[in-house]
């Protein structure tokens, strides 16, 4: 979700720059609840300080995420026929069962 808000806000940011070469004004337009309730505000300095602070975000999330020890092993896995497919779901989801029983077991 924030990377799609990050994306947004580069295009808008790029669209203002833009504007500002060709027309040779800084393009302006209104924050906030659609734009009714405030002044307006320069684009190219609004956009540029909600992409870094959503870009500041990102980056802590990043960190955490790599000091995070909970993280996951992930596999992709490609079938021949969809019978071998449906045979594999079947034995991982029986073998899940047994390894929370046999852990369940363990906590006791």
């Amino acid at each position: 979700m924030l990377w799609r808000e990050r994306e947004r806000v580069r295009r808008r940011l790029v669209h203002a720059e833009a504007v500002n070469e060709k027309k040779k004004t800084r393009p302006t337009h209104r924050a906030g609840i659609l734009g009714l309730f405030r002044p307006p505000v320069d684009s190219i300095d609004y956009y540029r300080e909600k992409k870094e602070r959503i870009e500041g975000v990102l980056k802590e999330m990043q960190v955490s995420m790599a000091k995070s020890t909970s993280q996951k092993g992930a596999a992709i896995v490609i079938f021949k026929n969809r019978a071998a497919a449906t045979n594999a779901s079947q034995v991982f989801k029986h073998l899940g069962s047994i390894v929370t029983s046999f852990s369940e077991g363990i906590s006791r």
